[in-house]
């Protein structure tokens, strides 16, 4: 068993046993010279070898009468009161403990206690912790009995457990700072020292339980989100007087006195702020509630302040939600603010920003009103077409649906814009091109058309001429162009190209050489033809060398096959530019290998 040393203790025993030290001295100092080993034995062979103050104890201290079988091994059978026995005895002051003295002691510090077998120790904790023998409860130590054992053990002295059955208050007679148990720390909400009133014996940490009875101060001193949940983000506007609307019995639901309030009603009673906001079915508004709602009766509204309403009168006067226009009004439009105002629906005043149709039901001869004068455009009777109330002259629109006549009966540049000096070619017939809708861009019917092209495709011809990526050809537009289908083209006419084919097939304009296109110039006509790119025709006249820059793998023309004979790349050597099969000769010096290999009666004669 493991046993912590104990300073105090080993000290006072250490006094005990002064006296009994000197003894042995003198003892020692009287036998001085005098061995204690018979001659010729060697005590180390036994099993008690003669350590420290033994070594120089005379035989027949312990072996008496001359026997030495079976003499005991304890140290109580020496140490101990008995006739015969001169061995240092247990002081009168020792602490109780039972007869095993080597449990504390050694031959080597018989004096001086290194260490204390609590299990040899005879009675309670206290019997030495509490007399002054050894250490005792400090100064700081909590009030409590001297039972030891209740909460110390002996194997450890701290840390301490307290059994805290049967302890349901007082918990601050040792839980405060001079206590010595753990006190409130300082981050501690402000409270009573009632700690049973939280926390619980079991478990002291976290609380399960607040007894606001027993903390001091206002609740937002704890509910602050920090050291207890405070004020949700969308909690209504209001003081940190948390009790105004919320108690300590429950949270939920919170009462509120609307006693004194006459505006910012909105702070709460809007989305996600805690009170009863405006309906989905709400008439367009601010957010001034008490313009038109009490804290008293919230439903149904007494009045209506329009100046806290939102959007057009309509909005709300449909006949629906509030009165509209009766079945006898005049054709307006539903902008009744233009005749109305929300003081007083009648009388009201009339305003042409109302009027949508009917004009000619004034404006017309005999009717009061200005009509359409001798020099109007033909045109229908429907005025507000191009017209409107607030400036009736010019007019900021012409409705063509309502113009009678050909296109050309206005836009001779006099009356209205005409054809402009850069205009194509064409008849007078403006609509085969242009719309009512829009004066451009304009369509134009190509049926028929051939070719001239370029008479309009031109620059400042009027129809889009060629760009300038466009490559390099001749202004016969319809040689690669349709006038169903401008672009993209379906055909080039090379004979109508300009330049040389690399000023195209450069990969980028058209499609040029490929990666894999043998080792050639940009005259892309060599070989190639514009009736078709493929099969290309290559002439190898004037070809004597240089076979394998095209026939190899890669080199774009038919390499050697697998079963060719093993040779170099010198394919001049055996094979000609104008019938390459079968070959006339064989130059061995090109051959590869041994003759074997190919006159074998197979590739060649064997």
């Amino acid at each position: 068993m493991t046993v912590l040393p104990i300073r105090n203790s080993a000290a006072l025993i250490g006094k005990s046993w002064s006296a009994v030290f000197a003894l042995g001295l003198l003892i020692a100092l009287m036998l001085a010279g005098t061995h204690a080993h018979a001659q010729g034995f060697d005590h180390d062979t036994t099993v008690f070898p003669l350590r420290s103050s033994h070594s120089n104890v005379e035989c027949e201290s312990c072996h008496q009468n001359g026997l030495f079988k079976g003499t005991p091994t304890r140290c109580a059978s020496c140490h101990v009161s008995s006739p015969g026995q001169s061995a240092s005895l247990m002081p009168a002051d020792h602490i109780p403990v039972v007869d095993n003295c080597d449990d504390c002691h050694t031959p080597e510090t018989w004096n001086v206690v290194t260490r204390v077998d609590h299990n040899s120790v005879i009675g309670s904790c206290e019997s030495c912790h509490a007399s002054g023998m050894a250490t005792g409860k400090p100064a700081n130590h909590f009030p409590s009995p001297d039972t030891c054992g209740d909460c110390h053990a002996t194997t450890a002295w701290t840390p301490a457990e307290f059994d805290h059955s049967g302890i349901t208050d007082g918990c601050v007679t040792c839980h405060s700072p001079q206590g010595g148990a753990t006190a409130k720390s300082t981050s501690h909400i402000n409270t009573s020292d009632s700690c049973q009133s939280c926390h619980s014996t079991s478990g002291w940490e976290p609380v399960i339980t607040v007894d606001h009875l027993e903390v001091v101060g206002t609740c937002i001193s704890c509910h602050d989100n920090a050291t207890a949940r405070g004020r949700a983000t969308n909690h209504i506007l209001s003081a940190d007087t948390c009790d105004d609307c919320h108690t300590t019995n429950a949270w939920t639901p919170a009462t509120f006195s609307h006693d004194g309030i006459t505006d910012g009603c909105a702070g709460c009673h809007a989305p996600n702020r805690g009170a009863t906001p405006k309906t989905p079915d709400h008439i367009n508004t601010s957010d001034n509630c008490q313009a038109c709602h009490t804290t008293t009766v919230w439903s149904p509204v007494t009045r209506v302040d329009h100046l806290e309403v939102v959007g057009a009168c309509a909005s709300c006067h449909d006949n629906n939600t509030a009165q509209g226009k009766t079945d006898d009004h005049i054709l307006s439009a539903d902008t009744c603010d233009n005749c109305h105002t929300t003081n007083a629906w009648s009388p009201a005043t009339f305003s042409h920003d109302g009027i949508t149709d009917g004009c000619v039901s004034c404006h017309a001869p005999n009717r009061g009103a200005t009509p359409k004068t001798p020099d109007h455009i033909n045109s229908s009777d429907n005025c507000q077409a191009c017209h409107t109330t607030t400036v009736w002259s010019p007019a900021t629109g012409v409705d063509h649906l309502e113009v009678v006549g050909a296109c050309a009966s206005c836009h001779d540049n006099n009356t209205a814009q005409g054809k402009t000096a850069d205009h194509i070619q064409s008849v007078d017939t403006c609509d085969s091109c242009h719309s009512t809708n829009a004066w451009s861009p304009t369509t134009f019917s190509h049926d028929g058309i051939t070719d001239g092209c370029v008479s309009c495709h031109a620059p400042n011809r009027g129809a889009t001429p060629k760009t300038p990526d466009h490559i390099n050809t001749s202004d016969n537009c319809e040689a690669c162009h349709t006038t169903t289908v401008w672009s993209p083209i379906t055909r080039v006419d090379h004979l109508d190209v300009v330049g040389a084919c690399a000023s195209c097939h450069d990969n980028n304009t058209a499609q040029g050489k490929t990666l894999d296109h043998i080792q050639s110039v940009d005259t892309c006509d060599t070989c190639h033809s514009t009736n078709a790119w493929s099969p290309t025709s290559f002439s190898h006249d004037g070809i004597v060398s240089g076979c394998s820059g095209c026939h190899s793998p890669g080199g774009g023309a038919t390499p050697k096959s697998s079963e060719h004979i093993n040779s170099s790349d010198n394919c001049q050597a055996c094979h000609a530019t104008t019938v390459w099969s079968p070959v006339t000769q064989v130059d061995h010096v090109e051959v590869v290998g041994t003759c074997i290999t190919c006159h074998d009666n197979s590739d060649g004669t064997g």
